[in-house]
């Protein structure tokens, strides 16, 4: 996806939607990226024209471990909804680093803190531009993950690996000589796209998936799990570009340094 011979109008009127933002944003078109600027609280943000490597990688981390929310307020007075994504990890300096690509490829940062009850960290983006970019302009879901898909425009083979890597890095696991990932029964649709561009773009075989019934608290759940077969590791470990730090440990090496936007 490349936005650069997009108008300002037309991305206006494809992005800014008047439920979710005030219409009082200055947009300028600049060398890379357009750049926002509400006036409602001069915040200011970016949009760039190309969908890299480090966007996808997000788009991966937003749906492993990630949520985007809408929450209209209470206030009847008040019109515009609370919009914002937050992404839960155990790992600190993971999400200080996912911070970073938001802060390369949006102009603006999250907040980070600390769950009380339990040893997660959250990363909460509250930029509207930044959510209107992923859920208006890429089709990220709102709310609960349940048949969930991989955007059209992550669909090349030179930025779908850092999409995977992405989604591997929160959601996913190794063991016993195998990456692997495991969703709820609905995202099946996905679990075997995911498979299938796999191995049309990097050669990369799965082995046939794996559908489950977990009883949790007397209610029945189907969870379907997908795993890399033993002669496709390799190739995958070389491929797909893991940064999470859970990867470091005996069998388990990180296969690249976190990667800067390409």
């Amino acid at each position: 996806m490349n936005l650069s011979l997009m108008s300002i109008e037309y991305l206006t009127n494809s992005l800014l939607d008047p439920k979710v933002i005030t219409r009082e944003v200055k947009v300028t078109k600049r060398d890379a990226y357009f750049d926002f600027i509400v006036y409602r609280n001069a915040r200011r943000s970016r949009i760039p024209f190309e969908l890299n490597s480090s966007i996808a990688y997000l788009c991966g981390v937003i749906l492993g471990d990630g949520s985007i929310s809408l929450i209209h307020r209470k206030k009847v007075n008040t019109v515009l909804p609370y919009t914002f994504l937050k992404i839960f990890n155990q790992s600190l300096p993971f999400l200080l680093q996912i911070n970073r690509l938001f802060k390369e490829n949006f102009g603006t940062e999250g907040k980070l803190y600390k769950k009380n009850y339990c040893n997660c960290y959250v990363l909460q983006v509250s930029n509207k531009i930044v959510w209107l970019y992923f859920v208006k302009l890429l089709g990220l879901p709102i709310g609960k993950k349940s048949n969930i898909s991989i955007p059209r425009s992550l669909l090349n083979k030179n930025i779908f690996k850092y999409f995977v890597a992405g989604l591997m890095d929160t959601d996913g696991y190794f063991s016993e000589n195998s990456f692997g990932i495991m969703l709820s029964g609905s995202n099946l649709i996905f679990l075997e796209s995911i498979k299938k561009y796999c191995k049309c773009f990097y050669g990369i075989n799965f082995r046939k998936t794996n559908i489950n019934t977990l009883e949790v608290n007397g209610k029945l759940f189907q969870r379907a799990q997908i795993t890399t077969s033993a002669n496709s590791m390799n190739t995958f470990k070389g491929i797909i570009p893991l940064c999470h730090e859970k990867w470091d440990g005996p069998g388990e090496d990180r296969t690249h340094e976190f990667h800067r936007t390409q």
